[in-house]
């Protein structure tokens, strides 16, 4: 039975393991397909994996690191998943949207997996420059400033990306090099218009990522 939290109780819900394998098995196809092979959460998580049945426009409840939303998710605002970790644990959190993502900033963490069924759009600042991350979009991609160094976005529909370092690739892409969807503006563009200091690329990063986290 499912526990209500006091921060949100007509909303965000604690669900044990068993209930989120069966979240899993009732995703849309599209979503299923990327979701194949996702590890589920240990035995230990019991109290650490929030659901939203219906569209959200909050964000999920902090220290919850598995996270799946039946419906659009929509915040004015920043989505760190940082939040969802305890201050002793290291990344793998998992954000699963089986609608829209909709935010302004939106932060990933070293290992995690973001998945989305419908489009993801970011307003402002997409985070995602963590080794090991994974964000797969069913649909539509749109973000105003994107910081993926080594990693990629996946994407079902169109991708658009203003600015920013990292790249798009379809899903189930066959010739990275010849289907990367890049920014308009590439690379060191996004760290002028944050007014990051000049420098090497791994110390702009480094103040880039310290920027966002701490803001």
């Amino acid at each position: 039975m499912s526990v209500f939290l006091e921060e949100n109780a007509m909303a965000w819900t604690t669900i044990d393991t068993a209930q989120y394998a069966r979240l899993l098995e009732g995703l849309p196809p599209a979503l299923a397909a990327v979701a194949d092979g996702l590890q589920m959460p240990p035995a230990e998580a019991a109290r650490a994996i929030a659901h939203h049945d219906g569209d959200a426009t909050t964000a999920p409840p902090q220290g919850h690191r598995y996270v799946i939303v039946d419906g659009d998710l929509t915040l004015f605002g920043r989505l760190n998943l940082f939040g969802q970790m305890a201050e002793s644990e290291d990344g793998n959190t998992v954000l699963i949207v089986t609608g829209n993502l909709h935010c302004t900033d939106l932060i990933q963490t070293p290992g995690g997996v973001i998945l989305v069924g419908g489009d993801l759009v970011v307003s402002r600042v997409f985070e995602t420059s963590f080794g090991d991350s994974l964000c797969t979009v069913c649909g539509d991609v749109r973000v105003r400033f994107y910081h993926g160094l080594d990693v990629w976005i996946e994407f079902g529909g169109r991708c658009e990306i203003d600015t920013g370092w990292g790249y798009g690739l379809p899903i189930g892409y066959t010739d990275a090099a010849a289907q990367a969807v890049y920014p308009r503006h590439r690379n060191g563009a996004l760290y002028d218009q944050f007014d990051i200091p000049p420098g090497e690329t791994w110390e702009r990063a480094d103040a880039f990522v310290t920027m966002m986290l701490e803001n």
